[in-house]
């Protein structure tokens, strides 16, 4: 029953505003005529208690040593949406890609359960290439429907390929065997569930047990992820895991092809055009994966330029694209090099991908296509 009065002004903004009255369905009278959609944001809100409606209840932990452009990008995207955010491991020594595992472990053992309520969603993005697209009223509902946050597991982003040992791509398959997508494989660089979940699935990954075998900074984490979930299922035990096989929340961008469609309504988002979700959160991992995500901050631009979020973000000279990651900053202050002293590859807009286009064009496509006309 919805007792807390916060908590029930969060929900009437949830719901547009309209009066709430006492009832025996999960504390809602909802008023006539009021879309569905809104009535299970308000639900998800009255699951996670009344601290809701004063703050944040998701939050996003992403790990790096250094504070980059893209890492700015994220936390004010972050802002926008509603999440609470919270870097970790600034500052410290670059020893390896599995570092990040590390720096997760500790972060959430300090967090959760001070900062961050157990049950609460707690979100794991990388920090220099992703970009969160949605509310995080949405983002909580979503794992409210999908069963993440009741059943305490743990919902990993997919992929198309399995990186980075692609032997392993038949065990992989075996073990989510009901997937009929092409997201078969997990992807680390986006992890959600719970605090009490995430971080107990953090420990494992880290410190390593029977099922798990030990683990270093110097391993690959990705591959971490896989190897945990192999090992525990071959002593008969399956992990409380499942991926994001519909791209319900995560989309990674990592692939030959443009696979989304981006849309322009509240604000811009994303729709994966094969099952049809909105997506939340971009990942602009390997292959193409961050030219697609420089065609998100671009065309986020050009839709967020009246605000003052994207302003301090962002530079006008992101109608250029980059392949590689920005410059460093200062914590918590905006970005201020012109353009003619932004580190990108300088490329002519047709030669860079667009939506709409459902495969991308290359530099060297632009190249072969020129040297194709001088001989004609």
């Amino acid at each position: 029953m919805l007792t807390s009065a916060p908590l029930a002004r969060g929900a009437a903004r949830a719901l547009g505003a309209a009066a709430l009255r006492p009832s025996s369905h999960r504390g809602f009278a909802f008023p006539r005529g009021a879309p569905r959609a809104r009535q299970r944001r308000a639900l998800a809100l009255a699951a996670l208690g009344g601290a809701a409606a004063r703050r944040s209840a998701v939050h996003v932990v992403s790990a790096c040593n250094e504070y980059r452009q893209e890492t700015l990008v994220l936390e004010r995207s972050a802002e926008k949406h509603g999440y609470s955010f919270h870097v970790v491991g600034l500052g410290q020594p670059f020893t390896g890609v599995g570092m990040k595992l590390f720096l997760y472990d500790k972060a959430l053992k300090e967090l959760v359960g001070r900062q961050i309520p157990a049950n609460e969603p707690v979100l794991l993005l990388d920090a220099w290439d992703t970009i969160l697209l949605g509310p995080a009223e949405e983002f909580a509902e979503k794992l409210h429907s999908m069963g993440v946050l009741s059943d305490n597991l743990v919902l990993c982003g997919a992929d198309r390929i399995c990186a980075p040992e692609y032997k392993l791509a038949p065990k992989m398959e075996r073990y989510f065997p009901g997937i009929r997508t092409p997201w078969r494989y997990p992807n680390s660089g986006c992890i959600t569930g719970t605090g009490a979940a995430v971080t107990a699935f953090m420990h494992g990954l880290v410190h390593g047990t029977d099922e798990g075998g030990s683990y270093s900074d110097q391993d690959d984490d990705q591959l971490r992820v896989q190897e945990f979930l192999l090992n525990w299922q071959a002593l008969g035990v399956r992990y409380p895991f499942r991926l994001d096989h519909e791209c319900q929340i995560f989309q990674n961008m990592g692939e030959p092809y443009c696979g989304w469609d981006f849309e322009r309504r509240e604000s811009p988002r994303l729709r994966n055009s094969s099952t049809g979700h909105r997506f939340l959160v971009a990942h602009g991992c390997g292959g193409h994966g961050r030219w697609f995500l420089s065609d998100v901050y671009r065309e986020s631009w050009s839709f967020w330029s009246s605000c003052s979020w994207i302003l301090r973000s962002w530079p006008r000279c992101l109608t250029r694209a980059w392949c590689r990651q920005g410059p460093r900053l200062r914590r918590n202050t905006g970005w201020t090099n012109r353009p003619g002293t932004f580190p990108s590859r300088r490329l002519r807009s047709s030669e860079m991908p667009l939506f709409g286009r459902k495969r991308w064009t290359s530099p060297a496509d632009g190249k072969r296509r020129r040297r194709r006309d001088q001989v004609a």
